[in-house]
């Protein structure tokens, strides 16, 4: 919601009951006027006095940080929400717009305009926040310079009305709200997770579903998973000429991931980190296919997604190379322990229950040989719509490739 001092934005905002609808409100003027009451300070600040002219300089700020928060709260949430402003700077009107896109949000603009002559005398007319004629004026040009651009960033997702005649407290032209329900119901946006996007994203897109990647460019809160240190022991031991990660995330996401990985110690080439922008099973079955036509033969694939697994085995079993699928279970790691015993159990058939000193384990374990296990990493490794499969080739007497 944009609009000048004057400009009717504040009764435009209550005809259009978006509240109703749902949505929340930010605006730092609704929670200056409740700081007022609870300290006591008067509705009308044209009598204040020096004293309460500083408290109330003090509660704007607080109001502007109180708006702020609710702003990130809601932001945080995904809740739809109608913020209240003048619109005036182009550029911090626009940074936060970006913000809420790249979140996920779809963005649309209600412009409230009467002529100045009106917006001055409303605003006089106003006894409890009344602004000086020049700051009107100056603002009211801000906004027209500023409108201009948003006509051309919105299209037919901006809204204007002109208040000049329409009384205060008043029903809205039918044929305006019509027009601006029509525009923020005609899509439904929303946020899915990683199993989510897996597990539904082909029936989403048959239904005309469109998926939203810019969010996925970046890695937020990540964190080392239980592959992180297999993965390290591999690149020390190979080199990294064929570790491998492969996401669903779009292309350019690599550079996001290189950049974390290389942070907590994990050197992936950047070339070796593959964003599909594609969430299908299809997707990672062609990227093996992709793989065994280079010449390797020997796989050792992970994803969270039984679908995506299923794809990729039916893909070795329909080409002459080895391999092996994993899936990679959610929060596998808090059960580590117990599974590395079952693990164990299964491949030597000491009990899993059974617990031996050092001793007697170093002992045992030269007679049983040396036993690889896989660590599938956990969904949670990045937070957000991410598989991985991690590869490592080396030559054998037989000249053949291994891949994990």
């Amino acid at each position: 919601m944009v609009g000048g001092p004057g400009a009717g934005k504040t009764n435009v905002g209550k005809g259009l009951q978006l509240g109703r609808r749902g949505y929340k409100v930010v605006n730092q003027d609704i929670a200056l006027e409740a700081m007022k009451t609870e300290v006591g300070l008067p509705a009308n600040e044209s009598d204040y006095t020096a004293e309460q002219r500083s408290m109330r300089s003090k509660l704007g700020s607080d109001a502007r940080k109180a708006a702020v928060a609710k702003f990130d709260k809601y932001a945080t949430n995904g809740d739809g929400m109608v913020i209240d402003g003048t619109g005036a700077s182009y550029n911090a009107t626009t940074k936060k717009i970006k913000a809420l896109e790249d979140q996920g949000f779809e963005v649309h603009m209600v412009v409230a305009m009467t002529p100045l002559e009106t917006a001055l005398e409303r605003n006089r007319a106003r006894k409890e926040r009344s602004l000086k004629d020049f700051i009107v004026e100056k603002t009211y040009d801000q906004v027209q310079t500023s409108l201009a651009q948003y006509r051309k960033d919105f299209g037919d997702r901006l809204y204007e009305i002109n208040t000049e005649t329409i009384e205060y407290g008043k029903p809205l032209p039918k044929d305006f709200l019509d027009q601006v329900y029509a525009g923020i119901t005609k899509n439904k946006v929303g946020k899915i997770d990683a199993t989510e996007f897996a597990a539904e994203s082909s029936n989403l897109e048959a239904r005309g579903a469109e998926f939203d990647f810019r969010e996925f460019s970046q890695v937020k809160d990540g964190d080392k998973g239980p592959m992180f240190e297999k993965a390290m022991a591999r690149n020390k031991k190979f080199g990294n000429e064929n570790v491998f990660i492969l996401t669903a995330r779009p292309a350019d996401a690599k550079f996001a991931i290189h950049k974390f990985l290389k942070g907590i110690g994990l050197n992936v080439r950047l070339e070796n980190i593959t964003g599909l922008a594609d969430g299908s099973p299809k997707a990672k079955a062609d990227w093996m296919i992709n793989k065994v036509a280079e010449g390797y033969n020997d796989f050792y694939f992970s994803d969270d997604a039984i679908k995506n697994v299923k794809a990729v085995q039916d893909v070795l079993d329909n080409f002459d190379v080895k391999g092996k699928v994993q899936q990679a279970k959610i929060k596998f790691s808090k059960n580590l322990s117990k599974e590395f015993n079952n693990m164990i159990e299964r491949q030597t058939g000491v009990e899993s229950v059974k617990d031996f000193s050092k001793v007697v384990a170093r002992r045992r374990g030269k007679k049983k040989g040396r036993f690889k296990f896989f660590i599938p990493p956990s969904a949670e490794d990045f937070r957000g719509l991410t598989q991985y499969t991690f590869a490592e080739k080396r030559k054998t007497r037989r000249s053949r490739s291994k891949v994990l």
